[in-house]
């Protein structure tokens, strides 16, 4: 049987009933301006490597096929959605 919470222990008031509340301990954060995010310049790195050895292919992981096209196409035209400076 796992050991219980140390006596004289309190679950902060965040964690009870499931819901995460801020408590005086842990105060609200500012919102964050999302017209100030998307006015901030964007540039995406795709890490994209692999042999497909696991696969049992020649192919490179990158290549191959999903829903009709590589995944690699599938990740380039998710990154291209979001009008980055650079790719």
């Amino acid at each position: 049987m796992a050991p219980g919470p140390a006596p004289g222990h309190r679950t902060p008031a965040c964690y009870h009933a499931g819901t995460l509340r801020h408590s005086p301990a842990t105060p609200a954060r500012a919102p964050i301006s999302h017209a100030k995010f998307l006015k901030t310049p964007m540039n995406i790195v795709i890490l994209a490597a692999g042999q497909g050895k696991r696969m049992h292919s020649d192919l490179p992981k990158v290549l191959h096929p999903l829903a009709g096209r590589a995944l690699l196409a599938h990740v380039l035209a998710t990154a291209h959605a979001l009008k980055p400076e650079a790719i």
